[in-house]
């Protein structure tokens, strides 16, 4: 099953690729300038919002206690190009609408041992048999963000997306999606440089998992009384009109994850290793504390499936 899977993550990783080098373009805005686009509503009423061109300051610099190895050293990048970008969470129902229209079988409903939940009294994630986006292990709603989905279950809601609409859907890059996520601001996250400022704007661990999961390696101060995922769109927006961007659940990148990646970096546009072991999260989920939802942040997945892991989508313009 290894080795399918591999495989199957390099041929979407070399498609992604040639999606992302055919769109290399000149065109940008002044750092710190930029400003979000229209908002227009896909076939599954996805609001897509319309993310400009430009430029920022990627990873982490010495001076955050926080960051770590991976996320330096803080190097400029050019987006070259807008795209659209989802303002939510890809959802249980959107996903869903997927899985009927194609009778597609997820990575964690296909491996007979099931999908990957957290263990109340552990903390740490064990596979539990059945437990799939239709169970993750605890209480979704048609509009919560869908889990246990694999990279390679994502690109195939995003092509079967851009089949519909006769347009093109995939992963957003890491690139993209920091700049995304940061939307014009510099500090530690898109809030400010003080975990303080998340509170209503991002679903981390906090005081309501007491009790419910162990194990977490940090927790924020507040109770928002939703020790799991919540419904996409409950916190507050980023400047660029986006939600969940910090928090609720750790999302896929189109990138293959390389810890010194960012040595070699292209200053435009770019997409990461061409070939690895896991592809990169960003964002953190609501079993993660605030140091792991910065906006720099890097995520390295140890299983291929979880109840933190979902998705959120680019559309090509």
């Amino acid at each position: 099953m290894e080795v399918t899977r591999r495989e199957s993550r390099r041929a979407l990783g070399l498609l992604v690729g040639v999606g992302i080098a055919s769109a290399l373009v000149a065109g940008c805005s002044q750092e710190g300038k930029v400003k979000p686009g229209a908002v227009t509503k896909n076939s599954l009423g996805m609001a897509m919002v319309k993310v400009p061109a430009g430029k920022f300051q990627m990873g982490s610099d010495a001076s955050d206690a926080m960051a770590q190895a991976d996320e330096r050293p803080a190097h400029p990048v050019q987006i070259t190009r807008a795209f659209e970008i989802s303002a939510n969470e890809v959802t249980v129902d959107q996903f869903r609408a997927f899985v009927k229209a194609t009778q597609y079988v997820t990575e964690a409903e296909r491996d007979p041992a099931g999908g990957w939940a957290y263990d109340p009294a552990s903390g740490k994630p064990r596979q539990v048999k059945r437990c799939s986006w239709r169970n993750p292990g605890f209480e979704q709603g048609a509009d919560s963000p869908v889990v246990e989905v694999s990279w390679e279950d994502a690109g195939a809601f995003c092509a079967w997306l851009g089949k519909q609409e006769g347009r093109t859907y995939r992963l957003p890059t890491e690139a993209e999606w920091e700049y995304a996520c940061r939307a014009g601001t510099t500090t530690r996250f898109w809030t400010g440089d003080d975990a303080q400022t998340l509170q209503g704007a991002a679903n981390v661990a906090d005081r309501s998992q007491r009790g419910v999961v162990a194990g977490l390696s940090s927790m924020a101060p507040w109770n928002d009384s939703h020790p799991f995922a919540r419904p996409v769109g409950a916190e507050k927006a980023n400047p660029f009109g986006l939600y969940d961007m910090s928090g609720n659940v750790r999302e896929w990148c189109a990138d293959w994850y390389g810890a010194d990646a960012y040595a070699s970096s292209p200053a435009k546009d770019p997409h990461g290793p061409t070939d690895g072991s896991t592809h990169v999260t960003r964002g953190g989920a609501w079993v993660d504390g605030p140091e792991r939802v910065r906006s720099a942040q890097r995520g390295m997945e140890t299983v291929p499936f979880g109840s933190a892991i979902g998705f959120r989508i680019v559309r090509e313009i």
